[in-house]
């Protein structure tokens, strides 16, 4: 595989989820997103205990990196980019001589007050942008679990 420094020719980091079983005892609520060709924004809506959560996957169509945004009737509950996670999995498993990461490498916990996240990827890669100094990237959401508090 390429260096971050690459031609462009080619993926800077290709990883994908190995078989795994995953425990999601922890959490109550599975939201899976439809692979929409040419739609930016996937949103999801769970009717919770606590309300409605709109779950959201945007994608930044100039560099591929992904927004996830969760409201409670209408509220803010999270907004962030995964630009770090993204960045540091690539990285990571630069080299990987089978393209298989991990469960831990593949997905994401995310905690606050009012719920818990775990993110799945079923696969990540890394591409060298036009410019040969930006990566842009392509990934895969398998699925987001939610539990409320």
């Amino acid at each position: 595989m390429d260096d971050a420094g690459g031609s462009g020719d080619g993926p800077t980091g290709f990883i994908s989820l190995s078989p795994s079983a995953i425990d999601i005892s922890d959490y109550q609520w599975s939201a899976v997103f439809g692979r929409e060709d040419g739609k930016d924004d996937n949103t999801v809506a769970i009717k919770g205990e606590n309300g409605t959560y709109d779950i959201s996957w945007i994608i930044n169509a100039d560099n591929g990196i992904p927004t996830l945004k969760i409201t409670l009737d209408g509220h803010i509950l999270i907004k962030e980019t995964l630009t770090s996670y993204l960045e540091e999995t690539v990285k990571k498993n630069l080299g990987s001589k089978d393209g298989r990461g991990a469960l831990e490498d593949m997905s994401l916990e995310i905690k606050t007050n009012k719920i818990d996240l775990l993110l799945v990827f079923q696969y990540i890669e890394g591409y060298p942008g036009p410019d040969n100094n930006s990566i842009y990237y392509n990934l895969d959401l398998n699925a987001v679990y939610l539990n409320e508090k």
